[in-house]
């Protein structure tokens, strides 16, 4: 099944861009006004099991320093993934770690769009400075 992205982001007001075709970018915060601001992509996929999802990803969530990271960052983000249901932190093509939610192709609607960016703004920024800090 084919989910428009694009006009699901324009029925909300969302600001965003095409990176090209049928991948498009924002950028997210919580609503706390001290917040910092998270770039997201969108884009739809197929997981190894067949089943469809639109992937919302903060790409870099934290940038990979050049000696990489320390060993304990895993260890933390291992502990987190296995508390956090359907988001997920991983490692994007250039070994930065990013921050990722999918969102079921048969769940898709507007107004789960926007409660999935409100909780991954919100949880990015509650885990941005612990996560932040192994990497100095």
């Amino acid at each position: 099944m084919d989910i428009n992205i694009k006009e699901t982001l324009t029925s909300l007001k969302i600001d965003f861009i095409e990176l090209e075709n049928d991948v498009y970018g924002l950028s997210i915060a919580s609503t706390d006004e001290s917040s910092r601001s998270f770039p997201v992509v969108l884009f739809q996929w197929t997981a190894g099991d067949e089943q469809e999802y639109i992937r919302l990803i903060i790409a870099p969530f934290i940038e990979r320093p050049n000696e990489g990271f320390a060993f304990d960052l895993f260890e933390r983000v291992l502990a987190i993934n296995e508390q956090l249901p359907r988001a997920k932190f991983l490692l994007d093509s250039d070994g930065d770690l990013g921050l990722a939610l999918d969102i079921d192709i048969e769940e898709w609607r507007s107004e789960n769009l926007a409660r999935a960016l409100d909780v991954l703004g919100s949880f990015a920024d509650y885990c941005y400075e612990e996560l932040e800090s192994f990497g100095k």
